[in-house]
This record gives structure tokens, sequence and C-alpha cells, in this order.
């Protein structure tokens, strides 16, 4: 009897801790569940987070969506409509390369059949003709509604070639400034007696200042009609322009400056006058040659295109085509 007495007495202990092995257990676990940070409130904390964050997500992919539409209107509003060939742009200002900077402004619109042909100031010596070119252009807009240049003497729009454009280039553009402002140079100091890609006084030379260009460029880089920079004084202006003309720009030829002169006189105001108040200097060079021993060149401030020997000296004002 004692001995069950006793068995009794250890199975009452043993339950007794186990019960409160239990209480222990079962406190734990309530507070790792409920507790101020147990896993229920971290349960909810975190839906909470979710759905905060989820809020916020949506709200940040919404002003995203807002800002990306913002930015689309702009570019589809800043590239413009497409320029048409029923009006003329000369006179507008040109952004040759697209990189949003104006680089000169339009003398000749190759759409525009009015002013196909004409003379500047009444110069014998300054006729133009171009053929006219309705099809198969370039697309142009109108990057810039207004833009003032010329010494603040002339606002226009600003005119840009729609980038996947691939058509035939259409406006003639003169540069805004001279090449290296104020600086005076020869044509090619020692050639006078030796140009040899002569034309006559009334002949129309209307587009191929370009071609001169490369003609003279090559003559001079050669020292064919002899040695580079002669004058040290007024050094040639070939050396001076080449990484322009590897960019495109050209020296104008006779008739391209008339067709420029044109634009300047009649609608500009420019005159002999106030020639500097729009930026420009007495007289500048030509890529044309009028006989062996003359290049052509325009006294600005007397009003007509002459000649000069090339070791002469003159400014230079660039143009080019886009």
């Amino acid at each position: 009897k004692e001995r069950i007495k006793e068995k009794r007495g250890i199975t009452l202990v043993a339950l007794v801790i186990t019960i409160i092995i239990l209480i222990i257990l079962a406190t734990v676990a309530i507070n790792f569940a409920f507790g101020s940070n147990g896993l229920i409130r971290r349960a909810e904390d975190a839906r909470d987070y979710y759905a905060n964050d989820t809020a916020y997500t949506d709200e940040s992919m919404t002003n995203v969506e807002s800002y990306l539409d913002e930015l689309i209107t702009e570019i589809e509003s800043s590239k413009g409509e497409i320029i048409q060939t029923t009006e003329s742009y000369v006179g507008y200002y040109a952004d040759v390369d697209g990189n949003g900077s104006v680089d000169g402004i339009i003398y000749v619109d190759l759409a525009d059949t009015e002013k196909a042909s004409g003379r500047w100031n009444n110069d014998n010596w300054a006729d133009y003709k171009y053929t006219p070119v309705t099809e198969g252009l370039k697309e142009y807009t109108v990057s810039k509604k207004t833009y003032t240049g010329f010494g603040n003497q002339w606002e226009k729009p600003i005119i840009t070639a729609v980038k996947e454009s691939t058509g035939a280039e259409r406006f003639y553009v003169m540069a805004l400034d001279d090449v290296n402002e104020g600086a005076y140079y020869a044509w090619y100091d020692v050639a006078t007696g030796k140009l040899d890609k002569t034309i006559g006084t009334g002949t129309n030379d209307f587009g191929d200042g370009e071609e001169n260009t490369a003609y003279v460029m090559d003559k001079w880089v050669n020292e064919d009609w002899g040695l580079q920079n002669n004058n040290i004084n007024n050094i040639d202006m070939w050396g001076v322009i080449q990484e322009e003309v590897e960019a495109g720009w050209f020296v104008p030829s006779k008739s391209e400056w008339s067709a420029f002169g044109c634009l300047a006189y009649n609608e500009m105001g420019v005159d002999e006058s106030n020639y500097p108040n729009y930026g420009f200097h007495e007289g500048y060079w030509l890529s044309s040659q009028r006989n062996n021993n003359f290049a052509y060149y325009v006294f600005l401030d007397r009003g007509y295109i002459n000649a000069q020997p090339p070791s002469g000296r003159g400014s230079v004002r660039l143009s080019t085509t886009f």
C-alpha cells in the first residue's frame, strides 16, 4: 500500500509539473502570437504595409504615366506640323543639324516658284536663277515660333528637318555669323594669274558654291597654285574653313550670294549705310573666279559684286543646304 501511495504521489507531482510546463508553453505561444511584437501583430503590420505599399505603388505608377503622357505631348507639339511646299520660307531661320540652335537664315526655298530668279540691288553682275523643285523634298517642321537675330533686327520662326526624312534638300542657308568674327583673310595669296575655273560676269552659277569650294580647297591643300598662307598678315581662308567645309558648309558662289542679297536688301532692310547693324562687314569673298587674276567679291559697303586679286583681304561667311 505504501508503494502504491508513493507511485500516486510521483504521478501527481509529474502531472503538476507537466501542467506547469504546458501553462508556460501556452503563455509563450500566446505572447508570440498575440504580444505587441507577436506573430499576429506582425501579420497585421505586414498586411497594413502591403496595403500602403500597394497604394503608394499605384500612386507612383499613376504619376509616372502622367509624366510620360505630358512628355509625349510636349515632344509631339514641339515636332510641329510638316510645312508645305505651297508656302515660301525664305527669311526663316534654320536649325541645320537639329540640335536646337540656330545656324543660319534661309535665303532660297527651292519650292518657291515666285523667287526663282532675281537681281540684287540692280547690279548687272548679281543675277541668279534656279529651277524650282516641289516634289521629292525632305520634310521640315517649324521647331520654334520666334527667334530674333542679326543684331536683333530680324524676327522669324525656326525651321528644322524631320530626322527620318530622306528627300532632297530644299533650302539654301547663310550662316548667322562670319568665320572668326572680325577676321580678314586672303582668298589665296599667291594664286594671281593661276585661277582656271573662271566664269563671265553675266553667268548664272547658282548651285556651284559647294563645287567651287571643293575645287579651290583641293588646289590649296596640294599647293597647286603656290605656297599656302604666303601673307602672314592675311592668311588664306581655305585653311581656316576646312572643318566647316567637311561638315557641309561652303563659300557661296556669285549667284548664290545674289539670292541672299535680294533677301537682305529687299526684305530685311540691309543697305550700304546700315549693314553693320545686322552684323555684316564691308566685303566678302565668294568662291567664283572672275578670270585668271581675280576672284569675285561682295562689296557690301557699295552694294554690288565685283572682283579683286586673291591676294586681297576680305571677310568670309559660309553657306550650306539642308
